[in-house]
């Protein structure tokens, strides 16, 4: 019924944001029928999804994502390698991962970030896409003030 899918994409949601609409069919098509339900269904999920209230979470772009906070990094090195795309995590979850490798470190040299924060998510390698956007979002964690560029390297800022 509408209601009961409904519920485990909010508990899906609630316990796992930011989370791409993407990855929230899958796991209710897993759940449903062991993960081959028809492609028929995703735009009624979706449409589910556009309905779909989670406090301090937010539906924007195809994500479900917390609203008002930081992301916290999960650890996806459990995963089959088809789930350990950067692409499938969500740009605050990549940035609030390099928050607490600076923090845990220090000082890091900024080649090294991207690399650190994605082996806190679990993953290994990265393409040279991949490697430009991670790039892109240390400069944006600098621009909102997250962390800060310094002569030695990356750090948290003295006054967040």
């Amino acid at each position: 019924s509408p209601s009961s899918v409904m519920l485990v994409m909010h508990e899906i949601v609630a316990g796992e944001s930011p989370i791409c609409l993407a990855e929230v069919i899958r796991r209710l098509r897993e759940a449903a029928r062991g993960g081959k339900a028809g492609s028929r269904i995703a735009p009624l999920l979706a449409s589910y999804a556009s309905r779909l209230q989670v406090p301090g979470h937010a539906y924007e772009s195809e994500w479900f994502v917390p609203s008002g906070e930081r992301a916290k990094p999960r650890d996806r090195s459990h995963l089959d390698a088809s789930f350990k795309k950067p692409d499938l995590i969500h740009d605050l979850e990549i940035m609030a991962a390099m928050g607490r490798i600076v923090e845990a470190e220090v000082v890091v040299p900024r080649d090294r970030l991207a690399k650190e924060a994605l082996r806190l998510l679990g993953i290994g390698r990265v393409s040279q896409q991949a490697s430009q956007r991670l790039d892109l979002l240390v400069d944006e964690a600098i621009a909102k003030g997250w962390i800060e560029e310094t002569s030695a390297g990356l750090m948290l800022p003295k006054n967040p």
